[in-house]
């Protein structure tokens, strides 16, 4: 229960740093563009940590499809709050 919840947790603010880094939805949350290959590094970051939890509770093979699973949780979760946010 434990690594799933953090598995979505990580998942979900890499999406949302790499969403916050797009050209599309970066004015919504500042004006200048120094942040972006921050929220770059911070995603790629939180991605790896996220892969490294999965395949460290489920193993290698399950784990990266378990992994794959979150990552399309964690984007779902970020779309759904940037259209509600419009």
């Amino acid at each position: 229960m434990i690594p799933a919840l953090a598995l979505l947790a990580l998942c979900t603010a890499g999406m949302l740093c790499l969403a916050l880094a797009m050209d599309r939805h970066a004015p919504t949350a500042w004006r200048h563009r120094l942040l972006r290959p921050a929220l770059r590094l911070a995603a790629l970051a939180q991605l790896a940590a996220a892969l490294a939890i999965a395949c460290q509770a489920w193993g290698a093979s399950v784990g990266v499809v378990v992994w794959t699973g979150f990552l399309s949780a964690g984007a779902g979760l970020v779309v759904a709050l940037l259209a509600r946010r419009r």
